[in-house]
């Protein structure tokens, strides 16, 4: 099989690890609701990360 045609992950943030996770994402409702708002967490920092640097960014060279 060519390497290229395994997926690469678009999400940095979450990325499914191996088969049997996804399973029990699919299977248990506990499981997949802990695994979400673990996501949403990261999410929310990452994306308040991402506003910071854009502030400081155009405090530092104006808007652009």
């Amino acid at each position: 099989m060519d390497h290229t045609s395994h997926e690469s992950p678009s999400n940095m943030v979450y990325s499914m690890i191996n088969p049997d996770e996804h399973d029990r994402m699919l299977t248990d409702p506990a499981y997949r609701l802990e695994k979400t708002k673990a996501i949403e967490e990261k999410m929310k920092v990452y994306v308040m990360s991402l506003k910071e640097v854009e502030k400081e960014f155009e405090q530092t060279h104006g808007i652009i």
